[in-house]
């Protein structure tokens, strides 16, 4: 008997565990949703609005949801203060504003980030983008391959040493000069690559803004907000890429520095602002017409150069490889309609501005279906309508196997082969 009572011992002890852990998260979950909302309340004239609105928390292994309201189909269930149910299967799983249940929510992966500050500027970033269309922003960010290559990354690097200094800067004087050659480096890198201010310029005004509302409504004092922001610029110095991760650091900590003169220097950016002029218009500064060679060595640009040329050469040697699997060789391409997405974005890797942009790993849906990328990389296009795999090694009515990614078709789509590769398109 003994046993046989161990086994429904144990399961009742699990259940009673799992439903506690519930309990206490949710509990956690509404402490944090009062603290988002008070500090919300307390930066309306930010965009001249309150940005708290449907917050949706999910474990990304369970995909157990916790919202602060209920969805349109009744799956979340009142649970305490909250709402809570599972996430049906076909609903893509990150941080980022999403549409589903009849709403436009921030979702945001559990677990939260353990600091408290690090929670408000998250929430905070992703409330931002549930208000773009309100603020008429489209929420696009440009494709920004030339910050993968060698040039590129040295002006991207100088231009943060640059940044970086105009934070620790103690007098204005200090900290207009570090300005000019922040803005003299970017404005050199828009010259040599063109196209580059326009995509740079639009991710700026999607995540840039983000994260600038994000620390903004943190309410972080000088010194804390100083640290903040030069441990993200010495933090994307660290990623292996800049293409989509740059803008996280850079508008936020020239916002910071601009504020101080005029608090609302963000609430005439438009879709169309150019940010580069914008910012150099909001600090009074100059810019040169070409590049002084010695700024160049006042930020350490010897050792940049000579870092850059090395990963230069490892890069070519990857992305021959991606060139190889994703463009010359066999293949199977998607068309990108009405696509979400979510992705790693420290990890992407430029085919340059003809081919696009290898993403590692990503869960995309569009409407022909989901493509899940666990390894070896996807291809999207600079103009973002296709996406392109390594060719399947079996196919069915039902969707595809490859090297490193699986396809899953909605009905009324089928893959279609074409000589040596593959498309999907409509029955």
């Amino acid at each position: 008997m003994r046993n046989k009572l161990l086994p429904l011992l144990l399961l009742s002890l699990a259940t009673t565990i799992a439903h506690a852990q519930s309990e206490g998260l949710a509990d956690s979950l509404a402490a944090d949703l009062r603290m988002i909302r008070q500090a919300t309340a307390r930066h309306t004239a930010l965009w001249g609005f309150d940005l708290y609105g449907p917050l949706l928390f999910i474990d990304p292994e369970t995909r157990v949801a916790y919202a602060n309201e209920p969805d349109s189909a009744g799956l979340l269930r009142p649970c305490g203060s909250l709402y809570a149910g599972r996430l049906p299967e076909d609903v893509l799983t990150a941080n980022t504003a999403t549409k589903w249940g009849g709403r436009t929510w921030a979702m945001i992966l559990l677990p939260l980030p353990k600091d408290s500050t690090d929670r408000t500027v998250l929430l905070a970033h992703e409330l931002f983008h549930c208000a773009q269309p309100r603020l008429h922003f489209t929420g696009h960010g440009g494709d920004n391959g030339h910050l993968d290559t060698e040039k590129g990354r040295v002006l991207m690097r100088l231009e943060l040493e640059a940044l970086r200094d105009a934070l620790r800067a103690t007098t204005p004087d200090e900290r207009r000069s570090h300005l000019t050659h922040a803005l003299a480096f970017r404005t050199e890198r828009h010259r040599r690559f063109p196209g580059a201010a326009e995509s740079e310029h639009a991710l700026e005004r999607n995540e840039g803004l983000a994260e600038y509302t994000g620390q903004t409504v943190a309410s972080m004092p000088a010194d804390l907000a100083q640290a903040y922001l030069i441990a993200r610029i010495d933090a994307l110095l660290g990623n292996p890429t800049f293409v989509r991760s740059f803008a996280y650091a850079t508008l936020p900590a020239y916002g910071r520095l601009a504020a101080d003169a005029a608090p609302d220097w963000h609430r005439t950016i438009t879709d169309e602002t150019p940010i580069t002029d914008h910012l150099a218009r909001l600090f009074g500064l100059t810019l040169p017409d070409s590049l002084p060679a010695s700024w160049v060595a006042a930020y350490h640009g010897d050792i940049i150069i000579r870092q850059e040329s090395a990963r230069e050469a490892d890069r070519k040697s990857l992305t021959d490889s991606l060139r190889a699997s994703l463009v010359d060789g066999p293949h199977l391409t998607l068309p990108l309609r009405a696509m979400q997405f979510s992705f790693n974005p420290n990890t992407l890797i430029s085919l340059g501005s003809t081919l696009g942009t290898v993403y590692p790993q990503l869960q995309l849906t569009d409407l022909w279906g989901t493509l899940d990328v666990t390894d070896g990389g996807a291809l999207i296009s600079p103009s973002w309508t296709t996406i392109t795999v390594r060719a399947p090694h079996t196919t069915s009515p039902t969707g595809a196997v490859g090297s490193g990614w699986r396809l899953t078709l909605a009905p009324g789509y089928q893959i279609v082969r074409r000589a040596k590769d593959y498309a999907v398109e409509r029955k």
